[in-house]
Protein backbone atom coordinates (compact mmCIF):
# COMPACT_ATOMS: atom_id res chain seq x y z
CA UNK A 1 0.00 0.00 0.00
CA UNK A 2 1.41 3.34 -1.05
CA UNK A 3 4.21 1.89 -3.16
CA UNK A 4 2.68 0.99 -6.51
CA UNK A 5 2.61 -2.04 -8.78
CA UNK A 6 5.19 -4.74 -8.15
CA UNK A 7 6.23 -7.81 -10.14
CA UNK A 8 8.36 -10.79 -9.19
CA UNK A 9 11.19 -11.64 -11.58
CA UNK A 10 13.71 -14.39 -10.94
CA UNK A 11 12.94 -14.38 -7.23
CA UNK A 12 13.29 -10.60 -6.89
CA UNK A 13 10.51 -8.04 -6.51
CA UNK A 14 10.64 -4.97 -8.74
CA UNK A 15 8.55 -1.79 -8.75
CA UNK A 16 7.01 -1.27 -12.19
CA UNK A 17 4.61 1.66 -11.65
CA UNK A 18 5.10 3.77 -8.53
CA UNK A 19 2.14 5.47 -6.89
CA UNK A 20 1.80 9.16 -7.65
CA UNK A 21 1.72 11.27 -4.52
CA UNK A 22 0.21 14.71 -4.06
CA UNK A 23 2.00 16.76 -1.41
CA UNK A 24 0.38 19.59 0.48
CA UNK A 25 2.23 21.74 2.99
CA UNK A 26 1.41 24.64 5.22
CA UNK A 27 2.50 26.17 8.51
CA UNK A 28 3.17 23.25 10.83
CA UNK A 29 2.02 20.40 8.59
CA UNK A 30 2.67 18.29 5.51
CA UNK A 31 0.17 15.90 3.94
CA UNK A 32 0.85 13.16 1.39
CA UNK A 33 -2.02 11.54 -0.55
CA UNK A 34 -2.13 8.84 -3.19
CA UNK A 35 -4.90 6.82 -4.82
CA UNK A 36 -4.09 3.54 -6.46
CA UNK A 37 -6.13 0.84 -8.18
CA UNK A 38 -4.65 -2.48 -9.33
CA UNK A 39 -5.25 -6.23 -9.02
CA UNK A 40 -8.80 -5.72 -7.71
CA UNK A 41 -7.77 -3.22 -5.05
CA UNK A 42 -8.70 0.46 -5.06
CA UNK A 43 -7.70 2.67 -2.15
CA UNK A 44 -6.71 6.17 -1.13
CA UNK A 45 -3.98 6.66 1.45
CA UNK A 46 -3.25 9.94 3.24
CA UNK A 47 -0.44 10.57 5.71
CA UNK A 48 -0.47 13.90 7.55
CA UNK A 49 2.39 15.01 9.79
CA UNK A 50 1.78 17.99 12.08
CA UNK A 51 4.10 19.89 14.39
CA UNK A 52 2.54 21.90 17.22
CA UNK A 53 5.11 23.18 19.70
CA UNK A 54 7.12 20.10 20.69
CA UNK A 55 4.42 17.64 19.62
CA UNK A 56 4.65 15.69 16.36
CA UNK A 57 1.37 14.12 15.30
CA UNK A 58 1.24 11.58 12.50
CA UNK A 59 -2.17 10.58 11.18
CA UNK A 60 -2.70 7.92 8.51
CA UNK A 61 -6.03 7.37 6.77
CA UNK A 62 -6.82 4.51 4.42
CA UNK A 63 -10.05 4.58 2.42
CA UNK A 64 -11.05 1.41 0.57
CA UNK A 65 -12.88 2.27 -2.67
CA UNK A 66 -13.15 -1.37 -3.84
CA UNK A 67 -16.18 -3.59 -3.24
CA UNK A 68 -14.13 -6.29 -1.50
CA UNK A 69 -12.51 -6.00 1.94
CA UNK A 70 -8.92 -4.79 2.04
CA UNK A 71 -7.01 -6.72 4.70
CA UNK A 72 -3.92 -4.97 5.92
CA UNK A 73 -1.48 -5.08 8.83
CA UNK A 74 -0.77 -1.44 9.71
CA UNK A 75 1.95 -0.36 12.10
CA UNK A 76 3.98 2.56 13.25
CA UNK A 77 7.72 2.12 12.90
CA UNK A 78 9.30 4.90 14.99
CA UNK A 79 12.89 4.89 16.21
CA UNK A 80 13.83 6.35 19.57
CA UNK A 81 17.16 7.36 21.08
CA UNK A 82 18.62 5.31 23.91
CA UNK A 83 19.34 6.70 27.37
CA UNK A 84 22.78 5.63 28.61
CA UNK A 85 22.92 3.01 25.84
CA UNK A 86 19.76 1.15 26.86
CA UNK A 87 16.05 1.28 26.14
CA UNK A 88 13.59 2.17 28.87
CA UNK A 89 9.85 2.72 28.60
CA UNK A 90 6.67 2.78 30.65
CA UNK A 91 3.69 0.89 29.23
CA UNK A 92 -0.01 0.93 30.14
CA UNK A 93 -1.12 -0.98 33.24
CA UNK A 94 -2.01 -4.55 32.28
CA UNK A 95 0.67 -4.84 29.58
CA UNK A 96 2.32 -8.27 29.49
CA UNK A 97 5.57 -9.57 28.02
CA UNK A 98 6.52 -13.23 27.70
CA UNK A 99 9.94 -14.24 29.03
CA UNK A 100 12.59 -13.54 26.39
CA UNK A 101 16.32 -12.90 26.00
CA UNK A 102 16.19 -9.13 25.42
CA UNK A 103 13.63 -7.30 27.52
CA UNK A 104 11.67 -7.56 30.77
CA UNK A 105 8.72 -5.83 32.39
CA UNK A 106 8.75 -4.85 36.05
CA UNK A 107 5.20 -3.65 36.61
CA UNK A 108 4.71 -1.12 33.81
CA UNK A 109 8.44 -0.44 33.23
CA UNK A 110 10.38 -2.06 30.40
CA UNK A 111 14.10 -2.65 30.76
CA UNK A 112 16.79 -4.34 28.69
CA UNK A 113 18.23 -7.51 30.15
CA UNK A 114 21.68 -6.66 28.79
CA UNK A 115 23.44 -3.86 26.92
CA UNK A 116 23.55 -4.46 23.18
CA UNK A 117 27.07 -3.83 21.87
CA UNK A 118 26.72 -3.61 18.08
CA UNK A 119 24.15 -2.67 15.46
CA UNK A 120 23.66 -6.37 14.62
CA UNK A 121 23.53 -7.30 18.33
CA UNK A 122 19.98 -6.65 19.47
CA UNK A 123 16.65 -8.26 20.10
CA UNK A 124 13.20 -8.20 18.48
CA UNK A 125 10.27 -9.33 20.60
CA UNK A 126 6.74 -10.01 19.37
CA UNK A 127 5.11 -11.05 22.66
CA UNK A 128 4.27 -7.62 24.13
CA UNK A 129 0.51 -7.40 24.67
CA UNK A 130 -1.24 -4.22 25.74
CA UNK A 131 -4.79 -4.09 27.12
CA UNK A 132 -7.30 -4.29 24.27
CA UNK A 133 -9.75 -1.93 25.98
CA UNK A 134 -8.03 1.39 25.23
CA UNK A 135 -5.74 3.20 22.83
CA UNK A 136 -2.04 2.53 23.33
CA UNK A 137 0.13 4.98 25.28
CA UNK A 138 3.80 4.58 26.16
CA UNK A 139 6.42 6.91 27.61
CA UNK A 140 9.96 6.33 26.39
CA UNK A 141 13.15 7.45 28.09
CA UNK A 142 15.26 9.94 26.12
CA UNK A 143 18.89 11.06 26.57
CA UNK A 144 18.13 14.81 26.70
CA UNK A 145 14.35 15.14 27.26
CA UNK A 146 12.28 14.14 30.28
CA UNK A 147 10.57 11.58 28.04
CA UNK A 148 8.89 10.99 24.68
CA UNK A 149 5.18 10.12 24.54
CA UNK A 150 3.86 7.70 21.91
CA UNK A 151 0.10 7.29 21.56
CA UNK A 152 -2.14 5.50 19.08
CA UNK A 153 -5.86 5.94 18.51
CA UNK A 154 -6.32 2.15 18.65
CA UNK A 155 -5.43 -0.77 20.90
CA UNK A 156 -2.70 -2.71 19.05
CA UNK A 157 -3.28 -6.29 18.01
CA UNK A 158 0.33 -7.25 18.73
CA UNK A 159 3.09 -4.79 19.58
CA UNK A 160 6.62 -5.51 18.42
CA UNK A 161 9.54 -4.04 20.37
CA UNK A 162 13.15 -4.18 19.28
CA UNK A 163 16.44 -2.52 19.92
CA UNK A 164 20.15 -2.59 19.23
CA UNK A 165 23.13 -0.52 20.39
CA UNK A 166 21.82 2.61 18.62
CA UNK A 167 18.04 2.74 18.83
CA UNK A 168 14.82 1.31 20.23
CA UNK A 169 11.46 0.87 18.51
CA UNK A 170 7.91 0.28 19.71
CA UNK A 171 5.73 -0.88 16.81
CA UNK A 172 2.00 -1.15 17.57
CA UNK A 173 0.31 -3.25 14.84
CA UNK A 174 -3.33 -3.14 13.84
CA UNK A 175 -5.00 -5.59 11.45
CA UNK A 176 -7.70 -3.84 9.45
Amino acid sequence: VGVGELIRESGNVRLTHPCRWQVESGPGFMAFTTRHAAAGFDYELTRRIELAGRTVRSVSRLHNHAGAPLELDWFAHPFFALRHGVAAATFPAGTTLAPNAGFALAGRDLTQKRTFTRQDDGHMERSLRAPASAPFQVTLAHPTLPGVELETSFPPDPCVIWGNDRTFSVEPYRTI
